[in-house]
């Protein structure tokens, strides 16, 4: 059988212009973590802010204060309720000292911290946490790019009526997908205040910090990606796979699943899950209402292309 030399030179062309946009993605993946390797520690700091400003004791936040007097006399002064006082630590208050007072105000913490702590075990961690940042970064910081990279080399095989659905969509991508990571940042802080209240108060937490950004992340990637939901409704409605009444029918059915989603993405917790289950609702939702214009351009591409035959 004769090769068609045209066909060949058209994947050898393909595959050439692949090559060339996958160079130019790797390449800026590896700039974006670069840049991002620089500003780690601001976003390391922002993504750990839920975990640090949670209190060590949550049901002891009042500090015990010792007053120590230029005369050497030391009195202890607590608030009316002693339940409220922690039990790890108290505050030295050095009154009237020109040296203290100067430079700490006169207070020194004494013992544990009072909100929680973060912990490594390999001598290692602290590049590798700074990496590890840098990686969810610099991937955010090159995906403008890289779908711009997806949209130069898929474009040329599309109509120019595909170009003009394509070209919101790939938009939309772009902003639903920071829209779900934030959420997801915030439920999580919700849900980290709602757990503590069921750690027993003898037990007290060691928190990895891989464990934690691995968890953060992971579900920021998710609820990122969940967001993309309408957008994916919408896409369907316009090549003919879902239609609005079809959506409409099997609405309860949607919002089983989408409450057994709300329970495998949170913990088992009543008050996570409604947390999550509201904005998923709130998707689907927005996804009937854009499947609607969107059916109607497909239904005006049918007629048309059977008035043409």
């Amino acid at each position: 059988m004769d090769s068609n030399p045209d066909r060949e030179m058209s994947l050898i062309g393909h595959l050439t212009e692949l090559r060339t946009r996958l160079i130019v993605c790797l390449l800026g993946l590896a700039a974006g973590v670069f840049l991002a390797f620089f500003i780690a520690d601001p976003v390391l700091s922002l993504l750990t802010r839920p975990i640090k400003g949670m209190a060590r004791e949550p049901d002891r936040t009042a500090a015990l204060e010792l007053h120590l007097a230029p005369d050497g006399t030391l009195s202890a002064r607590a608030p009316g309720d002693l339940s409220q006082v922690s039990m790890r630590h108290f505050v030295l208050v050095v009154e009237d000292d020109p040296l203290t007072t100067a430079t700490e105000g006169g207070r020194l913490l004494i013992g544990d911290p009072p909100t929680q702590r973060f912990y490594y075990h390999s001598p290692l961690d602290p590049i590798m946490i700074k990496l590890k940042v840098a990686m969810v970064v610099g991937v955010l910081l090159a995906l403008p790019l890289i779908l711009w990279q997806v949209w130069l080399f898929i474009s040329p095989g599309l109509t120019a009526g595909e170009r003009r659905v394509a070209k919101p969509i790939l938009m939309g991508a772009v902003v639903l997908f920071p829209i779900g990571a934030v959420f997801a940042y915030g439920v999580i802080a919700l849900l980290l205040r709602v757990m503590q209240h069921y750690a027993p108060p003898d037990i007290d937490p060691l928190l990895n910090i891989f464990d934690y950004l691995r968890v953060m992340t992971t579900m920021m990637l998710v609820f990122g990606v969940v967001f993309e939901l309408p957008l994916v409704v919408a896409i369907a409605a316009r090549v003919g796979l879902v239609t609005p009444a079809w959506l409409q029918t099997y609405r309860r059915h949607a919002y089983v699943v989408l409450a057994v989603a709300a329970m495998v993405l949170t913990p088992a917790d009543p008050y996570s899950m409604l947390i999550a289950l509201v904005p998923l609702i709130g998707l689907y939702e927005l996804s009937v209402a854009l499947a609607r214009p969107m059916a109607l351009l497909h239904e005006r591409d049918a007629r048309a292309a059977a008035f043409v035959d």
